[in-house]
């Protein structure tokens, strides 16, 4: 089932008077939305899969500290804008 099958004429005349449908670009203050950034998906180090392994078995090896990377280079040059972590960053 699609969504669109579920609304009401009301919630489809609201969507479409607000335009929520219609894409708005990033606003005044853009937030970064930080999913999953966990040690035991990253590793503590980069390192290849086979090594990262031994000790973490969810380890995305070179590409998961990779995104680790550019997301603290995120956070750092960030403009003061909110930021939401689901989990600490141990390993940065």
């Amino acid at each position: 089932m699609k969504w669109e099958e579920i609304l009401s004429n009301r919630d489809r005349i609201t969507l479409n008077r607000y335009r929520l449908e219609a894409r708005v670009g990033f606003g005044q203050r853009p937030a970064m939305i930080c999913v999953d950034c966990q040690v035991y998906m990253t590793g503590d180090r980069d390192e290849p899969m086979e090594e990262s392994f031994n000790r973490f078995s969810a380890s995305c090896d070179h590409a998961g500290w990779a995104a680790c990377q550019q997301i603290a280079r995120l956070l750092n040059d960030g403009d003061g804008g909110d930021i939401i972590l689901d989990n600490a960053f141990e390993a940065l």
